[in-house]
C-alpha cells in the first residue's frame, strides 16, 4: 500500500505572513492575521509555526539559541549570493538589516527563483544549526545557513536570516499567540482563558497549540470537537487545506480546562524526567 504524503506548508507562506505583520499596526489585525495562518496550518506543524512566529525553535525556558551573530551570518549571505563578505558587511554597517540585504542581493541575482522550502524542512535545518557543536561548529553552522539561503526565494531568505540572527522582531507576544489560537479554534478571543490557564502550567505555547490541534482533529472520532472538514487539515491527504477549519460550535471548540491542564502537566513531568540527573 502506497504511503500517503503528509500535508505541507510552504515557508514562503509563513514569510508572506511575516511581511504582512510588519505592515500592520493594530493588535486586533495581528491576531486576525495569525488566526488565519493557524487555520491554514496542518495540525502537526502548528507547534513549529507557533515557535517560528516568535523567532524560536522551542519554548523560551529551553534556551535554544542559533549561535550565529550577524557578522558571521554576513559571510553565509555573501557565500550564498555570490557577493564578497566585505561588501555584505559594508551594507550591514550602512543599513543594519542583514535580512533585507539578503533579500535584495538574491532579488538581483535570482529574481525568478521559485519558493521551494517547506516549514518542516526549514525547522529541521534550523534545529541542526542550533545544536551543532564541537570543533569547526561555527563553520558548519554557516555552511548550513548558506545552503538554506541558496535554496530560498528572496523573501524567504530575508526571514531565514533574521530568524537565525535573532532579529525577527515581529513583536508577537505570548498573549497574542493565545488570542490567535482561541480565534482560530473557537472563533473568539474571549475563549482564551482555557488556553491561558494551561499555558501558565507548562509555559510552552507549542504544547498548548499541539493539544488544541490534536483534540480538534480527534473530533470526528468522538472528542468534544466536531471539525468542519477534518480531512483537509488533519489527515495526510497530500492536498492543501480546503478553506477555514471551524468547529461546529464555540461551546465545544476547545478542550476542557482539565484536558488542557492534564496535557500540560504531563509534558512538565516528562520534561523534568528528561532533565533530571541519573541516579
Amino acid at each position: 500500500m502506497a504511503r500517503t504524503p503528509a500535508l505541507v506548508l510552504r515557508y514562503a507562506q509563513l514569510a508572506g505572513v511575516y511581511r504582512t505583520l510588519e505592515g500592520v499596526g493594530g493588535r486586533l489585525t495581528v491576531v486576525a492575521t495569525l488566526a488565519d495562518l493557524f487555520r491554514r496550518t496542518p495540525s502537526d506543524l502548528l507547534p513549529k509555526v507557533v515557535y517560528l512566529c516568535q523567532g524560536r525553535l522551542g519554548p523560551e525556558f529551553a534556551g535554544i539559541e542559533m549561535g550565529v551573530a550577524e557578522p558571521s551570518a554576513a559571510r553565509a549571505v555573501a557565500d550564498a549570493t555570490g557577493s564578497s563578505a566585505a561588501r555584505v558587511l559594508a551594507l550591514l554597517r550602512r543599513t543594519g538589516d542583514l535580512g533585507t540585504i539578503a533579500e535584495q542581493l538574491l532579488t538581483r541575482s535570482s529574481a525568478r527563483r521559485p519558493a521551494a522550502l517547506d516549514v518542516a524542512g526549514v525547522f529541521k535545518r534550523l534545529e541542526e544549526i542550533a545544536t551543532v557543536s564541537g570543533p569547526g561548529a561555527q563553520g558548519r553552522k554557516l555552511s548550513a545557513l548558506s545552503g538554506l539561503i541558496r535554496r530560498a526565494a528572496p523573501l524567504e531568505a530575508c526571514y531565514l536570516v533574521r530568524t537565525v540572527t535573532g532579529k525577527l522582531r515581529l513583536g508577537i507576544g505570548d498573549v497574542t499567540i493565545l488570542d490567535a489560537l482561541a480565534e482560530a479554534y473557537a472563533g473568539a478571543r474571549g475563549r482564551r482563558a482555557v488556553l491561558e490557564r494551561a499555558y501558565n502550567i507548562c509555559s510552552d505555547l507549542g504544547v498548548v497549540a499541539a493539544t488544541v490541534a490534536a483534540r480538534a482533529c480527534a473530533g470526528s472520532r468522538g472528542s468534544p470537537f466536531v471539525p468542519a472538514a477534518p480531512s483537509a487539515r488533519c489527515s495526510p491527504s497530500g492536498s492543501p487545506p480546503r478553506g477555514p477549519f471551524w468547529p461546529s460550535s464555540a461551546a465545544h471548540a476547545l478542550p476542557s480546562t482539565s484536558t488542557m491542564e492534564n496535557a500540560c502537566r504531563s509534558t512538565a513531568v516528562e520534561r523534568t524526567s528528561r532533565c533530571s540527573p541519573a541516579a
